[in-house]
């Protein structure tokens, strides 16, 4: 269900699935129930922005607060990879 909300996540989950023999008609539920949840989010989130008219003129600036929240993490797990030099982890 957070397959939706997580990028890699989103992209290998339905191999995993394959790989473990889910049930498909568990992992179609659960895909729904996931990408409902995660369709939902984006149409509230934007109806309540748009009925708060005082956010308009900051609206570029959330934008870029998600993004960079949203970033952030991944490139310091990147960095924390990088300087590691690949090392692999017992």
């Amino acid at each position: 269900m957070i397959g939706p909300f997580f990028p890699i996540v989103r992209t290998f989950a339905p191999i995993v699935a394959g790989m473990v023999k889910m049930n498909f008609r568990k992992f179609v539920l659960y895909s729904f129930i996931g990408s409902a949840c995660w369709i939902l989010g984006f149409v509230l989130a934007g109806y309540f922005m748009a009925s708060m008219p005082f956010l308009k003129p900051y609206l570029k600036y959330i934008v870029a607060g998600v993004i960079v929240f949203v970033t952030v993490p991944l490139v310091i797990r990147i960095m924390k990879e990088l300087k590691q030099g690949g090392q692999q982890k017992l």
